[in-house]
């Protein structure tokens, strides 16, 4: 995958069956082996197979990562729903940058950066 680099990997709540769906299809191959883990709150509901090849901390090259940052950012986001549901949506865009600007902050002072 030389357009995106070759350290890529997937995070995704379904990923063993994304998996199986990248395996069947010809229209991506550059992306057919790329690592796919399941998020850890996830992965507890997945057969032990599945937990045992899909877990990000049980496989090598996941380093701290739990698979979770997404669900965090739209968590983040929730309180944005009721403000935002009557604006158009080129009205929206303003509080919902500044709200993930504000979110992108708290994560990078919360590293120490």
């Amino acid at each position: 995958m030389p357009h995106y680099g070759t350290n890529i990997r997937v995070c995704y709540d379904v990923g063993c069956k994304l998996r199986a769906s990248l395996e069947k299809t010809e229209s991506l191959p550059c992306i057919k082996n790329v690592p796919i883990a399941v998020g850890i709150f996830h992965i507890l509901n997945h057969s032990p197979a599945c937990q045992l090849t899909c877990h990000p901390k049980v496989n090598a090259g996941w380093g701290l990562q739990d698979g979770e940052h997404l669900e965090r950012m739209w968590s983040n986001l929730a309180g944005s729903i009721s403000m935002t549901r009557s604006m158009f949506s080129s009205n929206r865009r303003l509080p919902l940058s500044i709200s993930l600007e504000f979110y992108a902050q708290q994560e990078v002072d919360a590293i120490g950066m």
